[in-house]
């Protein structure tokens, strides 16, 4: 028995492993599922710190120059403002990436206007890079603008005044 344990320890590898996946594993719909149900907590944030001011920013810009007119909501899905004209299997694609931020027009049925995202450290790294370049293709190819602001800028309300205000039009006057 332990001659033949010895002889064919690869094999018995093999089907221990195969034992033991299809312990924690089980064939539902199509893909293998875990039984082990992942503990769910609340993230400690919502936004980074420069996510943060960039939105308070943003809000300030939107409310003091078109208060009436433009909505702003973070972190939107692809799949949320896009849908690919053929092939389901560009879907999955649009569904694990999102901007930052989007501001669509209240007035046309919260139309998407401009995305915004901001770019940080890790998107010099190539995967983050791979990711950026298939959103600034989508958006290129749907004709909906997207700028990218550098993560130092969240408390500049200028400088993001004067980058999206060629996409919103001219400024309202501010509410009384």
């Amino acid at each position: 028995m332990t001659d033949f344990i010895i002889q064919n320890r690869k094999l018995l590898a093999i089907l221990l492993a195969i034992i033991i996946a299809a312990t924690i594993l089980r064939y539902r719909e199509g893909e293998w599922v875990s039984i082990i149900k992942p503990k769910y907590i609340v993230k400690k944030f919502f936004f980074s710190y420069s996510e943060n001011h960039f939105y308070t920013s943003l809000k300030k810009v939107l409310y003091y120059n078109y208060w009436y007119k433009y909505e702003v909501y973070p972190k939107v899905r692809l799949a949320d403002i896009f849908q690919p004209e053929k092939g389901d299997n560009w879907i999955k694609k649009l569904r694990m990436r999102h901007v930052d931020f989007l501001i669509v027009d209240k007035d046309q049925d919260f139309k998407p206007i401009l995305a915004i995202e901001l770019d940080w450290d890790s998107h010099k790294e190539y995967r983050q890079y791979k990711s950026d370049k298939f959103k600034n293709e989508v958006f290129k190819d749907s004709n909906l603008p997207l700028i990218r602001f550098n993560n130092n800028v969240s408390d500049n309300q200028e400088i993001i005044k004067s980058n999206i205000i060629q996409y919103l039009g001219n400024p309202t006057k501010q509410p009384n």
